[in-house]
């Protein structure tokens, strides 16, 4: 799927139950430009590693099997194709969503949630799509991606609702929910 990047409005956001639908990746619009600039840059970098390659091929010894900055080229150039294909991949699955809207108080991608732990103790997660392309201004704040165990376990919940982590037997309260636009400055966009 390919847009302009300046045509990234009016995206519609899932419903809770399309969230759980593991065919489709939800991404929103900066986390979908992050993957794209990253896939740009692994994409120039492979062409100069083939300009490279054809360069070592031609200056370096006669034989392939002695040619060892061609070897190391060749093993550059499977790493970076290897991620190039991972992320057309993704791309494949990516639906983008609009931000939630300021009104929504349910939990659902894009929202920052304020959790409080049995023995008082309070923790921050930003519910992201592609969590590995949201970027958060935020030192305090955890990044969680939707389709995580714990975002799993948030998304649909509302303020007050208790939850059972499995991972420590420890039950938390939602204590906020605040929903986080494309302008905030908690989100950092490349």
């Amino acid at each position: 799927m390919e847009i302009l990047r300046n045509d990234l409005s009016q995206f519609s956001n899932p419903s809770i139950s399309e969230i759980a639908n593991d065919d489709v990746q939800y991404a929103l619009p900066h986390e979908y430009l992050a993957l794209q600039n990253e896939l740009e840059e692994i994409e120039t970098h492979m062409k100069s590693l083939s300009d490279l390659n054809h360069s070592a091929m031609n200056e370096s010894s006669e034989t392939f099997h002695d040619n060892a900055p061609a070897e190391a080229l060749r093993d550059e150039s499977i790493v970076y194709s290897s991620r190039n294909r991972s992320l057309l991949s993704i791309l494949e699955k990516i639906q983008i969503i609009d931000y939630p809207s300021e009104e929504l108080n349910f939990i659902t991608i894009g929202s920052l949630v304020s959790l409080q732990f049995e023995n008082g103790d309070t923790e921050q997660f930003y519910i992201a799509g592609v969590v590995n392309y949201s970027k958060i201004n935020d030192p305090e704040v955890t990044l969680c991606s939707y389709k995580s165990p714990v975002g799993k376990l948030l998304v649909g919940r509302n303020v007050g609702n208790k939850i059972l982590l499995d991972s420590n037997k420890q039950t938390v309260t939602i204590l906020s929910i605040r929903q986080i636009g494309k302008d905030s400055p908690l989100i950092y966009n490349n």
